[in-house]
């Protein structure tokens, strides 16, 4: 059976979560470093956040909050694997605070953003 894809309301209400959590967490690395290794350990820990949790646990914090997974397009856990190509592809998605994946998602069935498509995965409710 083909899972059903989240609403784009919740996604954006987890992004917004997980995007607070890294804000704080990069208000923290400033604290701690000089601006260019601040630069380059958030890049390090925003990466490892999505695609550590996404793979592992198939959520972020966002996403466990608001009820949402990430899947295979056939409703498999996600691995490291298609975590990575998603997450790694945020850097087109993100553009414009994410107007070019928002775009993206509202016009296919999936709600995919590029990230997805490429990886083969989508935004479930649980």
């Amino acid at each position: 059976m083909t899972p059903v894809p989240a609403p784009m309301g919740p996604r954006a209400g987890a992004a917004i979560i997980d995007f607070i959590i890294l804000i704080v967490v990069n208000g923290v690395l400033l604290a701690i470093f000089d601006m260019g290794a601040a630069y380059v350990l958030g890049i390090i820990i925003f990466l490892a956040y999505f695609i550590g949790l996404e793979a592992t646990q198939g959520k972020t914090l966002g996403k466990m909050a608001l009820g949402l997974r990430v899947v295979t397009q056939d409703g498999q856990p996600l691995d490291w694997g298609p975590s990575a190509i998603r997450n790694v592809l945020r850097i087109i998605d993100g553009i414009l605070l994410y107007l070019v994946g928002f775009i993206i998602a509202m016009t296919n069935d999936r709600r995919q953003r590029l990230g997805d498509m490429a990886a083969k995965t989508m935004v479930i409710k649980e």
